[in-house]
């Protein structure tokens, strides 16, 4: 099966490269082919939304 994208409103943009206590790790496909791997809270992804904003 599949695995599901813990935020698939961000699914374009992050693809999801491992999970952590309470933080997933991220890797930003905006910024290929410089690998950025970015942490986010599983109850706030804010970084992931401000990065974003700034690519």
């Amino acid at each position: 099966p599949t695995p599901v994208h813990p935020l698939p409103y961000l699914e374009e943009f992050f693809e999801m490269v491992g999970c952590k206590n309470n933080s997933f790790r991220m890797r930003c496909k905006l910024c290929a082919p410089k690998y950025h791997k970015l942490m986010a809270f599983k109850n706030s992804p804010s970084n992931l939304k401000k990065h974003i904003e700034v690519s």
